[in-house]
C-alpha cells in the first residue's frame, strides 16, 4: 500500500530530541525531513531521508548584526532556499513556529498548489506562551500573521502555547494541544540505585540569564552556610553566562562545591548524566527586555520529565508552561527565592523517604502523560485526519 508522504520542516534546528516521536509515524506514512546544510544532524544510519537545503542563518545567524539583517530582509534567518523543489510531491508538512521563515515558506507553497487544484495540508507546532512577540520588522509580522491566517492546523505544546495563538487570532478548533515527547525506555532509572558519596545536584540547560543557573548557585551558598550541607552541583550545558557563572561561584567560595560540564552530550547519552544525580534543579524566570516587558518564560522545560524519567527528584520554579508540565508533581516553588529553594533542596537530602515517594509517583506521571507511544498516535491521528478531511 502507496503511504502517503509527511515532510518535516525544520530550518536549522532538525534534532534527535524531537525526531525521536516522529519516528513510530512511519508504520503509517513515509517522512522527509528538511533541515539546512550547516546542521549536522542527522547521524549516518538515519531512518528518514533528509533534504538539506542553503540557509543564510548557517552563516549570519550566530551574530546579534547577521540576525538583524536577515530579519530586515528575509523576516527571519531560517529562510531555505529550494525549499518547493524539496516538498515536490509531498501530502502534509509539518513546520514549527508561526513567525519562521520556513514556515512562511510552506504556507505560501501550500496556497501556490491549492491554486493548481491539490490540497497539501500544512500544521505548525507552537511553543510560544508569550503573545504578540517576534514581531520585530515589518516583513516578520507580515509572515507570521500569514501563517497564522492560512496554516490548515497548530499542535500547541501546552495549553498556555494554544491560549496564545487564540489571543492572536487562531479559531481554536484548528488548535491541538500535543506536548512533547518522552522516550521512557531510554530515560529510565538506573537499577539499584544509592547515594554514594556525596549528594549531587544537578543543573542543565543553555547557560542564559533566563534559565536560572545564577539562583541555583546562590541558593547553594545557602545550602552550605544555612543549611550546613555537603554536596555537589554539576551545572551541565553552553551559552553566553558561564565566565559571568564561574565568577559567581568564586565569589561565593563554592569552588569546591560546584563543577561545569561542557554541552554538546550526545541525546543517547543524556540519561547517564541525569541517573549520576541525585537530584535536578530548575530555576528559569522571566527574560525581559529593556522596557521591562517579558519577553520570554518557559516554553516547556522538557528536562523535567527526561529528569523524572531517570528516576531523580524535580525541584522547579514557576516559571511559564512549568507548572502545567509538571501538572502537580514534583517540587515547584516560587522564582527568585534561592534561600527557599535551598530549603526545598536540603528536605530532599535529608528524607530518603521523601526522596522515594517523589521518584515514583513523578515515574508513574510521565510515563503516563509523556510516553511516546501516546504522543506519536496523538499526530498520527490529526495527520490523518488532514489527509482524508
Amino acid at each position: 500500500m502507496h503511504k502517503k508522504l509527511i515532510a518535516l520542516v525544520r530550518g536549522t534546528s532538525l534534532n534527535a530530541c524531537e525526531i525521536q516521536y516522529y519516528l513510530p509515524l512511519l508504520r503509517h506514512f513515509s517522512l522527509l525531513a528538511v533541515t539546512s546544510k550547516g546542521n549536522p544532524y542527522p547521524p549516518p544510519g538515519f531512518p528518514i531521508p533528509v533534504s538539506k537545503l542553503w540557509c543564510p542563518g548557517d552563516l549570519l545567524g550566530s551574530s546579534r548584526y547577521g540576525i538583524e539583517l536577515l530579519r530586515l530582509i528575509l523576516g527571519d534567518t531560517q529562510y531555505l532556499y529550494g525549499l518547493d523543489q524539496a516538498l515536490s510531491g509531498v501530502s502534509l508538512i509539518s513546520t514549527i513556529e508561526s513567525y519562521l521563515a520556513c514556515s512562511y515558506q510552506t504556507v505560501r507553497f501550500s496556497q501556490k498548489e491549492k491554486l493548481g487544484g491539490k490540497n497539501i495540508p500544512v500544521v505548525v507546532t507552537a511553543n510560544d506562551n508569550l503573545p504578540f512577540i517576534h514581531e520585530d520588522t515589518p516583513i516578520m509580522k507580515r509572515h507570521k500573521y500569514f501563517v497564522l491566517e492560512n496554516a490548515d492546523h497548530f499542535v500547541a505544546i501546552t495549553e498556555a502555547a494554544k491560549k496564545v495563538l487564540i489571543k492572536e487570532g487562531v479559531d481554536g478548533k484548528k488548535i491541538s494541544i500535543i506536548p512533547q515527547a518522552l522516550d521512557v525506555k531510554l530515560f529510565s532509572p538506573a537499577k539499584n540505585k544509592k547515594i554514594k558519596g556525596v549528594f549531587t545536584i544537578l543543573a542543565l540547560g543553555r547557560l542564559t540569564p533566563e534559565k536560572g543557573f545564577a539562583e541555583v548557585i546562590a541558593a547553594c551558598h545557602f545550602l552550605k552556610n544555612e543549611f550546613n550541607k555537603k554536596f555537589k552541583l554539576i551545572i551541565c550545558g553552553e551559552g553566553a553566562d558561564r565566565n559571568r557563572l564561574e565568577q559567581l561561584v568564586h565569589k561565593l567560595n563554592l569552588s569546591g562545591f560546584v563543577e561545569f560540564l561542557d554541552g554538546g552530550i550526545p541525546y543517547e547519552k543524556l540519561p547517564d548524566v541525569y541517573r549520576n544525580a541525585d537530584c535536578l534543579v530548575h530555576a528559569a524566570g522571566d527574560l525581559l527586555d529593556a522596557h521591562g516587558r517579558v519577553v520570554w518564560q518557559e516554553q516547556f522545560g522538557r528536562i523535567l520529565i527526561e529528569a523524572m524519567g531517570c528516576g531523580i527528584p524535580v525541584v522547579a520554579t514557576d516559571s511559564g508552561a512549568v507548572p502545567e508540565v509538571l501538572g502537580g508533581y514534583g517540587i515547584l516553588i516560587n522564582p527568585n527565592q534561592p534561600q527557599i529553594l535551598a530549603r526545598e533542596i536540603s528536605r530532599i537530602i535529608d528524607s530518603p523517604k521523601l526522596r522515594t515517594a517523589e521518584i515514583r509517583k513523578n515515574l508513574i506521571f510521565v510515563r503516563k502523560t509523556y510516553a511516546i507511544e501516546k504522543i506519536s498516535w496523538n499526530l498520527i491521528n490529526l495527520y490523518s485526519n488532514l489527509l482524508n478531511g
